[in-house]
């Protein structure tokens, strides 16, 4: 199962553009702003894409006997909060309209975070892929429309 997140970090960083550089246990690239990882812990497998100042998206599943857990962590930074949150209103995806719920709740509550997270049990690879696509998307994709 881990190594979906390998496939994701590789698809992700290859529709982008972004070089990946492997180690034994990492994957890293970097490229206009984007930060795409992937790593291997031994009891757990990350993958994460950062854009730098703005927001991180991650996925982590556990590797441990017995145990198929994932969690996704979304972050989005206080300045650029409603931009994302009209990205994830406009994706289709219905994991995206759960985040999306889920972070309008601090439209409500006054408040002077820095930055806010909310995190996903049970999330796939496919759903954290939807919203990586309303986050950064393919900018060949957008290219040739």
């Amino acid at each position: 199962m881990t190594m979906i997140l390998e496939k994701l970090c590789q698809k992700f960083a290859r529709d982008r553009d972004i070089s990946l550089e492997e180690t034994e246990h990492l994957w890293y690239g970097q490229a206009r702003g984007l930060e795409v990882k992937c790593f291997d812990l031994g009891t757990a497998k990350f993958f994460a894409v950062k854009k730098r100042g703005e927001s991180s998206v991650k996925l982590a599943y556990s590797q441990l006997p017995n145990c198929n857990e994932r969690i996704a962590t979304i972050e989005i930074k206080r300045w650029c909060f409603k931009d994302y949150l009209t990205l994830l209103f406009n994706a289709r995806s219905g994991f995206a309209q759960v985040a999306r719920e889920r972070f309008e709740a601090y439209l409500d509550s006054p408040t002077d975070k820095k930055k806010y997270t909310e995190q996903f049990e049970e999330a796939n690879s496919i759903d954290v892929f939807q919203v990586l696509e309303a986050f950064y998307p393919n900018q060949k994709m957008i290219k040739t429309v």
